[in-house]
């Protein structure tokens, strides 16, 4: 099994925080996209949660990944 491995294990965890990452990025680029008077008209998504999902990513907060992030 390749995880018995610590360096897969390390790279696993890295993959799945970067992930996280550009995920949380580009719903705050969205977010920001969407405050603009040219956008203004268009419905509100997931991104409305990116300020709440980036604040929990960068705090560490208790059970993130476990979160389901309707897309």
């Amino acid at each position: 099994m390749k995880l018995k491995n610590p360096i897969y294990i390390i790279q696993a965890l890295l993959d799945i925080e970067v992930k996280q990452f550009q995920l949380i990025e580009n719903l705050l680029s969205e977010f920001t996209r969407k405050q603009s008077w040219d956008f203004r008209n268009e419905p509100a998504g997931p991104e409305v949660k990116a300020n709440f999902l980036a604040l929990n990513f960068l705090v560490g907060a208790k059970g993130f990944y476990m979160r389901k992030i309707n897309l």
